[in-house]
């Protein structure tokens, strides 16, 4: 018969440093079972994210600054009552990240991105419209561009789950004035 125990945070990270695991590249919570003699078992219950939709709504005023609107629909599982953050990252069509000019919206090595925490009251999740806002201003652009964002949720620093699909959208943008573009053009 197998018991079951509980195991301090400390000793599973020391048995998941024991275990070989190819690198993927992905920061996402681990996942599985550690068999630890013949009469314990540990069960790790790894949250999961999928993202449904996402959409963005251009030329919208928050705080009296114009930009846009990105709405997310996604099920989370597994993170009750847990403060997890939604973040989007802006790139430029060549992949290489915008540079925050304005200050406010940004990751801590200057890159353009908006995030908003959310707690799930649920073990099992879904939000059908969780928004992020991001002022034009902040894109610190001067004319015409294609960028993109994605998004990607977190729990403290650990991605959970894979980040959303690419958005990709035309702007036209003059500083100290509104925008003339903002419609998303398709992935």
């Amino acid at each position: 018969m197998k018991k079951k125990s509980f195991i301090s945070l400390a000793t599973i990270s020391a048995l998941f440093l024991a275990i070989s695991v190819p690198s993927t590249g992905n920061t996402a919570l681990p996942y599985g079972k550690i068999f630890c003699e013949e009469d314990v078992e540990i069960t790790i219950h790894t949250p999961s994210l999928q993202f449904n939709n996402i959409w963005a709504e251009h030329n919208v005023y928050e705080n009296n600054r114009k930009g846009m609107r990105i709405h997310i629909s996604l099920n989370i599982n597994k993170m009750k009552g847990k403060t997890c953050r939604a973040v989007a990252y802006f790139y430029h069509e060549n992949g290489s990240p915008v540079r925050d000019r304005g200050g406010s919206y940004h990751t801590s090595n200057g890159n353009v991105s908006s995030g908003k925490d959310f707690t799930p009251g649920y073990d099992n999740c879904s939000y059908n419209d969780l928004t992020l806002f991001l002022p034009y201003g902040e894109l610190g652009l001067d004319g015409t561009f294609r960028l993109k964002y994605r998004v990607a949720v977190f729990y403290h620093e650990l991605q959970i789950g894979a980040p959303s699909n690419w958005e990709v959208f035309n702007m036209t943008w003059r500083r100290n004035s509104s925008s003339t573009g903002g419609r998303k053009s398709g992935c």
